[in-house]
C-alpha cells in the first residue's frame, strides 16, 4: 500500500513466503513472514525525513533471527538535473534479535549508515 498526502508518505506492505527449505536438524518445512511500515514527510523540496519499523516471523525459535528493526533516515538531493540526481542518505537502525536461554549473543544492535546515491 502507498499513500502520498500534503508532503507525508505512507507505506505499508506484508510479506509471506508460501514456502522455503526444509530446516536441516528436524526436516521441517518452515515459512518466513516480514511487516514493513513507513512514513516520510518531504519536509523542504530537497529533504525528506523518514520513519520505519519492520517485524520479522521466521516460523521457527533460533538464535539470531531478526525480531523487529525500528529505523529514521533522511535523505537529502545534493543537485538534480535533467535525468541525473545525486543525493546524501543517512539512516539510524535498531535490530532486535531472538535469542535462545543461554545464548551469548547480542539481542539488540545499533546500526549507522551515510549513502551517496546517484541516480540516472
Amino acid at each position: 500500500i502507498h499513500a502520498e498526502l500534503s508532503g507525508f508518505l505512507f507505506d505499508a506492505e506484508y510479506i509471506n513466503a508460501l514456502g522455503r527449505e526444509k530446516h536441516v536438524t528436524d526436516n521441517m518445512e518452515y515459512k518466513e513472514k516480514a511487516w514493513v511500515f513507513y512514513l516520510g514527510y518531504q519536509v523542504i523540496d530537497l529533504l525528506l525525513v523518514a520513519v520505519r519499523y519492520e517485524c520479522f516471523d521466521a516460523d521457527q525459535d533460533a538464535a539470531e533471527n531478526l525480531e523487529n528493526r525500528y529505523s529514521l533516515g533522511a535523505t537529502y538531493t545534493l543537485f538534480e538535473h535533467d535525468a541525473f540526481v545525486c543525493s546524501l542518505m543517512g539512516e539510524y537502525r535498531k535490530s532486535s534479535y531472538e535469542t535462545l536461554a543461554g545464548s551469548t549473543s547480542d539481542d539488540e544492535v545499533d546500526e549507522l549508515f551515510a549513502r551517496i546515491a546517484i541516480e540516472f
